[in-house]
């Protein structure tokens, strides 16, 4: 029985069903994360979990595709273009890495101290400044930067 035969009932229910779980699986990661339900690590895992049967949700109830009913040539074009998102986000991600940790390696030369040191350089107006780790990673503040010439 092809999706054309089906009565309008049957249709709207599936619908409704793959709504429903959208929503779900929406919610279940927001409010994981709005209200600290659990720790950093684990609200991860739950999103990346929503993450992925959201994406299976949205093919099967929404796209109407599964391994049975869809022609081969239409899930190997999927799995192509899931393969290209893939190889795309991945070598950014790869690229942005890369250029961090080049990026923290010319700062720590430039101030004279071993690579991996915790040393952060921060743009100040004629001067390169030295800032503690600590306050690298919290704001920032004025009192705790001893220029690089006073250190």
């Amino acid at each position: 029985m092809s999706d054309a035969a089906l009565p309008p009932t049957v249709d709207r229910r599936r619908y409704l069903v793959g709504f429903a779980l959208a929503l779900a699986l929406t919610v279940i990661p927001f409010a994981t994360v709005y209200w600290a339900l659990l720790p950093a690590g684990a609200a991860l895992a739950v999103i990346a979990l929503a993450a992925i049967i959201q994406i299976v949700v949205q093919l099967r109830y929404f796209l109407h595709i599964d391994f049975k009913r869809t022609p081969r040539e239409n899930l190997m074009a999927l799995f192509f273009a899931g393969f290209l998102i893939l190889v795309m986000v991945g070598g950014s991600l790869w690229i942005m890495f890369d250029l961090h940790y080049r990026h923290r390696l010319d700062a720590a030369a430039a101030l004279g101290s071993p690579a991996g040191s915790g040393v952060y350089d921060v743009a100040v107006p004629m001067r390169i400044a030295r800032v503690s780790q600590s306050a690298a990673t919290s704001r920032i503040n004025p009192a705790r930067i001893v220029a690089a010439t006073e250190a």
